[in-house]
């Protein structure tokens, strides 16, 4: 269900080890909302998000 479509979103976006590098595929204002993204995702599953 939904979780697991969360967390395939997660691993997903996780093969990008930055911001820069995430930007350069898909796009400079998707790379500069990475992490925001990211620790979103992780809040929909009730864990621990990403640190500064």
């Amino acid at each position: 269900g939904m979780l697991s479509l969360v967390s395939s979103c997660i691993d997903r976006l996780s093969v990008y080890n930055s911001a820069a590098h995430f930007g350069e595929c898909a796009g400079e204002e998707a790379g500069a909302a990475w992490k925001d993204i990211l620790n979103l995702l992780y809040e929909l599953l009730g864990k621990n998000t990403i640190a500064d």
